[in-house]
């Protein structure tokens, strides 16, 4: 039943994504097979790396890591030190991945045990992990947060990355503080 829970809404809006534009005359029946053809293209990327990052996600869960690098850095790890590692760790995976999904997918099985299980702020930890997953994909040049408004402004995607991150930079170290 879980399954037809998510897997209805994705097809009926996906239907209404094909029927809505046909009965407007946005195209035409016989140019479906393309445009969807094309919108698939388009997205394969996005969705092949989502699919690595929740597979890699279900392997760190079945491999039992989360539980392992507890174990081993339970005498190391402070609980007020986690929410900051956690968002320095967060922004490093996001920025070298682009993805904020990638990133949460991969850290969030592990963080979260490892809050639990050194008495660390539960809710903090969380927090840190999405801001400096939000703070590494939003500087990262490989994001689509970076890449689409450059492209759209016509500007280099290094420059407008490098114009924005010293704001971020500032904003992150308060954060972190």
């Amino acid at each position: 039943t879980k399954s037809i829970q998510i897997y209805t809404p994705l097809f009926l809006g996906f239907i209404v994504s094909l029927v809505y534009p046909l009965m407007r005359g946005y195209f035409k029946l016989k140019e479906l097979t393309g445009i969807v053809f094309t919108g698939f293209k388009g997205n394969c990327t996005v969705l092949i790396i989502l699919a690595f990052a929740f597979g890699f996600g279900v392997a760190i869960k079945e491999l039992g890591f989360a539980p392992y690098l507890v174990s081993v850095s339970q005498g190391l790890l402070s609980a007020n030190l986690l929410p900051a590692l956690a968002f320095l760790i967060s922004a490093i995976v996001t920025f070298a991945t682009g993805s904020l999904v990638t990133g949460l997918v991969i850290l969030a099985p592990i963080a979260i045990p490892l809050a639990s299980s050194v008495d660390a702020n539960l809710s903090m930890t969380i927090a840190a992990l999405l801001g400096g997953a939000m703070f590494g994909d939003s500087s990262s040049p490989i994001s689509t947060i970076v890449v689409l408004p450059s492209t759209g402004a016509n500007v280099d995607v290094m420059d407008l990355a490098q114009a924005q991150m010293p704001y971020k930079l500032l904003f992150s170290g308060a954060t972190l503080v």
